[in-house]
């Protein structure tokens, strides 16, 4: 049972790796933002996690549509939303709000979560690629790095806020349209250094 489990989860961590590594935007197609946002959660109030979690959406209803791969942006809401509820202890509030700021033509995504909030001596490694603060054997530390190169190749922005009175609010940035251009940065450093 042991080795099954360790082999389940490097075949995890392989497939996070190969999603990590591509550099590319996928199927685009023109989608509402409340409808992506609403399909993650919908997804997720029914399991055990959130079942003491209260989610509240705060979302426009006058948004344009985006443009953008609708599957790539569900991984990366799916996944805010579940370390959201990680960080709770599967109790407390998820609050999420999602606006169009016509002037940037730019859309403004946050995830609140009332958690403890991230710990300021780890909060600029928090993107990085294997960087978890979860326990052995719960977290790969790919979520977040994924996720930032996910919204990095959409033209946009993702970073943190945390206030001192604990919780934490992930604050996404995303262009109304976009024009996608490839990294050429290597996709782990130091690997193919001499």
């Amino acid at each position: 049972q042991e080795v099954i489990a360790q082999t389940l989860r490097c075949k995890k961590i392989v497939a996070e790796l190969l999603e990590f590594s591509r550099q590319s935007i996928g199927q685009t197609s023109s989608f509402s933002l409340a409808y992506l946002i609403g399909q993650c959660l919908n997804l997720l109030v029914n399991q055990a996690l959130f079942h003491n979690i209260h989610v509240v959406t705060k979302i426009d209803p006058n948004m344009p549509e985006m443009v953008g791969d609708i599957g790539q942006l569900q991984q990366v809401f799916t996944n805010l939303f579940i370390n959201a509820a990680d960080a709770m202890e599967g109790k407390g509030l998820l609050t999420v709000t999602a606006n169009y700021h016509p002037e940037p033509s730019r859309f403004v995504i946050k995830v609140c979560d009332t958690g403890p909030g991230i710990p300021v001596a780890v909060r600029d490694k928090i993107f990085d690629i294997f960087f978890t603060t979860k326990p052995v054997g719960k977290g790969t530390g790919l979520g977040l790095a994924i996720s930032r190169n996910i919204i990095q190749l959409h033209g946009g922005t993702i970073s943190i806020e945390c206030p001192s009175g604990g919780g934490t609010t992930f604050v996404i940035e995303l262009p109304l349209e976009f024009s996608e251009t490839s990294t050429s940065e290597p996709v782990f450093v130091g690997l193919d250094e001499s």
